[in-house]
């Protein structure tokens, strides 16, 4: 669906947005405001994340807890600073964020990263600054040219190992030898850094790098192992790695020289309460409610109504585990169907949206083709909640290799979802539309 149509939706039921967005919440005060929970991870992050000497801090969690929102809220935060006792936050330019996170790919180069990286801060410096912000300063300029040099030059990048530093869309050819090496790459990376913190007061930077959670631990651990001596201990630059849980433990073990420069404890994350996520879509639908802006009066007297039952969240939640991309994805989708079907109506009767996921879940499964055999074993999977890989005799399967397949196809499509309860023992459980589709609950 184009994002015009999708807009046009939301306001024809009343709201300036879609209160389910499912997207990462971005670094800004209104995205800001519609953060709950996770006191406690906050105040470990500010704890952690602190000083100019740099370093690493990891953020575990299950894929669609709301890792990449938090990160990016934590990243708004650290750009406050308390005023005068008494007195309100205000804008400071203590740490520099990264307004686009780079995403870790297969086979990444370091030379490759280091400019991804490069282009990253640079972007966010302009953005914070204002285009002329590199242009004012010869080691600023340096960085930028050097970006764009080897742009130009038609290194072999993809345009998402880049990143959007440079700020728009690019086609990059892919055949190119580099024209741009490491040891030169470091150098004017450092300069960098030291001119843009001596120039616009700026403590440290703020480097996400996303994607580790559907990397195999093998390739994360291989570059983070070439990357220890050059990209990780930068001084000023303090990197953010967004993972699976339990990848600490697996660095501990694979990585230990990596794991040292880990700075305290991994920041997990564990999926909202029921309770909390219905907090969360009331303060969206409060937030977005054209009702709100245009009437004070109504503001404290009348009553929101929500397009989706809270009965549907309740299925939802249950569904997935408390998987909240998946539930504002979902509630999403429904909104879009129903009004398809139903321009008139405001909202969704609770029996139309029960089936009308169940019915969503049976599409998404069939469209990917799965065999009878598959089906089979997700039907399985779904009846016992969750299995270990010698578990495999439940599944009429003479050998866990057999199981450890099946178990790796289903990863790949979404179907499952992986959680360590210790070093040595990985429990597997059905995903949310599985659930749907085949749990007898």
């Amino acid at each position: 669906m184009q994002q015009q149509e999708s807009d046009q939706i939301w306001q024809d039921i009343g709201f300036t947005r879609n209160p389910y967005d499912y997207t990462p919440l971005k670094i800004n005060k209104e995205d800001r405001s519609i953060f709950v929970g996770r006191s406690k991870e906050q105040k470990q992050f500010k704890l952690q994340v602190a000083g100019p000497q740099g370093g690493i801090a990891i953020v575990e969690g299950a894929i669609g807890v709301g890792k990449t929102s938090f990160v990016n809220t934590m990243q708004y935060d650290k750009t406050l600073v308390a005023a005068a006792p008494g007195g309100k936050q205000q804008r400071s330019p203590k740490y520099l964020p990264s307004y686009e996170t780079i995403e870790l790919r297969e086979n990444t180069e370091l030379t490759d990263f280091m400019l991804s990286v490069l282009s990253n801060c640079i972007f966010s410096l302009e953005k914070t600054h204002g285009r002329s912000a590199s242009e004012e300063d010869r080691d600023l300029k340096a960085g930028k040219e050097l970006v764009a040099n080897t742009v130009r030059s038609g290194l072999g990048f993809s345009a998402s190992i880049l990143g959007s530093g440079i700020g728009a869309t690019r086609e990059i050819a892919t055949v190119a030898p580099l024209s741009a090496v490491l040891p030169t790459v470091i150098h004017t990376m450092d300069r960098w850094f030291d001119k843009a913190s001596e120039k616009f007061g700026y403590e440290a930077f703020l480097v996400p790098i996303n994607n580790l959670d559907i990397l195999s631990d093998q390739a994360v651990v291989a570059f983070l192992n070439a990357a220890r001596d050059t990209l990780l201990t930068r001084h000023r630059v303090w990197w953010i790695l967004i993972a699976r849980q339990g990848f600490f433990s697996y660095l501990e073990t694979s990585a230990r020289r990596v794991s040292e420069l880990v700075t305290g404890t991994p920041i997990l994350l564990n999926p909202l309460s029921l309770k909390e996520v219905h907090q969360a879509i009331d303060v969206r639908v409060q937030r977005f409610s054209q009702q709100q802006r245009e009437s004070k009066k109504k503001q404290h007297h009348g009553i929101l109504s929500h397009p989706v039952p809270v009965e549907a969240v309740d299925l939802l939640y249950e569904a997935s585990a408390g998987e909240i991309r998946y539930i504002f994805k979902r509630l999403s989708d429904l909104v879009y169907v129903f009004r398809l079907s139903f321009p008139s109506e405001m909202q969704i009767p609770l029996n139309v949206a029960k089936e009308s996921l169940r019915s969503l879940a049976r599409v998404r499964l069939e469209e990917l083709n799965l065999s009878e055999r598959d089906k089979d074993l997700l039907k399985t999977m779904a009846k016992e909640r969750q299995f270990r890989i010698k578990d495999y005799l439940t599944f009429n399967l003479d050998k866990a290799q057999r199981l450890q397949k099946v178990v790796g196809k289903f990863l790949r499509l979404g179907l499952l979802s992986r959680s360590e309860k210790s070093r040595r023992e990985v429990l597997y459980s059905t995903t949310g539309d599985v659930n749907l589709v085949f749990s007898s609950s």
